[in-house]
């Protein structure tokens, strides 16, 4: 995985969004003044099985100036329990939208895997798993975990200022 490879520790840090806003793509109405948590939902996600997933990365970082930061080859993926679906039937569907644990564990579908071996069963696969599934149906995931590395580095780089000065 490039100059990203190695260690495994949980990210460090989680920012707290204090205040919602509506930007509409306008960068000059970000407020510079206060932290905020920027997001644009994605409609048309990357779907398994008709299921919505999230990554969970784990990177460690043992120097902002210079950056030198280590990504863990292995990852967690986790799934929502109820399909994607854009019709209104699911629309306030928090166990399709979102793929937490905490969330998911108590619907009727939620399928634990009883086997610590198994990669890729019920809702919760390593990361291997999900990119043993997304080249068998023709997905690039060597240029998706490059990309994957690049969004690492910028978010590193995007919060270095803070932690240097810190």
């Amino acid at each position: 995985m490039g100059a990203l490879a190695g260690l495994m520790v949980r990210i460090l840090w989680i920012r707290l969004v204090t205040r919602w806003a509506r930007l509409d793509t306008k960068p000059d109405e970000v407020p510079l003044e206060e932290s905020v948590v920027v997001a644009k939902y994605i409609d048309n996600p990357l779907l398994v099985s008709g299921h919505k997933c999230d990554l969970r990365l784990y990177v460690a970082v043992t120097s902002f100036d210079p950056l030198v930061a280590y990504m863990y080859e292995e990852g967690l993926v986790r799934f929502a329990t109820v399909k994607y679906d854009t019709t209104r039937n699911n629309l306030w569907n928090p166990c399709m939208h979102l793929c937490n644990y905490s969330i998911n564990k108590h619907h009727s579908d939620y399928i634990k895997s009883d086997d610590a071996e198994a990669e890729n069963v019920g809702h919760k696969w390593t990361l291997s798993a999900l990119l043993r599934h997304l080249r068998s149906v023709n997905i690039d995931t060597a240029l998706l975990m490059q990309r994957i590395e690049e969004t690492v580095v910028k978010s590193l780089l995007s919060t270095a200022p803070s932690i240097v000065a810190a």
